[in-house]
């Protein structure tokens, strides 16, 4: 915020101090004021790739499903892995913009979602699941902190529900 009001009073001082336009130097009481242009002035935005980041690592783990004996569809592996080849791309994609990187973020959650399992190994016993219920009810709690004033990022609040999916 303080880099904006700074970037406005720098505008609103080089607009009065040079009238003779951008790009020139004026002198203004024994100093040399040089005028920038408005691109200048404005800070680059930078891409945000961690959560497309975050998803890539998810599917490229699902590959590795098979050596514990869970088997997809192929169609459905088919359509995880164009996924993330798209996904791949915009990554590598100097040009790419934020909407293009939450899209193929998004894609790349669908393919995660419609994964078909085929076949999976039987449990040898009954699983002890009362950690990971616990576990499960301690992040969904976090989703309540807003009523206290504690408000999380949007992307640790996705990671989050990310992992609540697949717990």
């Amino acid at each position: 915020m303080k880099k904006k009001i700074l970037a406005a009073m720098l505008a609103a001082c080089v607009v009065t101090a040079i009238p003779a336009g951008i790009g020139t130097a004026t002198s203004v009481e024994g100093g040399i004021v040089q005028a920038v242009s408005a691109k200048d002035m404005v800070e680059e935005k930078k891409i945000d790739f961690f959560k497309l980041n975050a998803v890539i690592e998810k599917a490229e783990a699902k590959f590795q499903d098979d050596e514990y004996g869970i088997i997809y569809t192929e169609d459905s592996l088919q359509a995880l892995e164009n996924a993330l080849v798209d996904a791949g791309y915009v990554r590598n994609n100097e040009n790419a913009t934020q909407i293009e990187v939450i899209e193929a973020a998004d894609k790349l959650n669908e393919a995660l979602a419609g994964l078909v399992i085929e076949s999976a190994p039987a449990p040898e016993k009954e699983l002890d699941l009362s950690e990971l219920n616990a576990a499960i009810e301690k992040a969904e709690a976090k989703f309540q902190d807003d009523e206290y004033g504690i408000i999380y990022t949007e992307d640790s609040l996705q990671a989050l529900e990310n992992a609540l999916v697949d717990a």
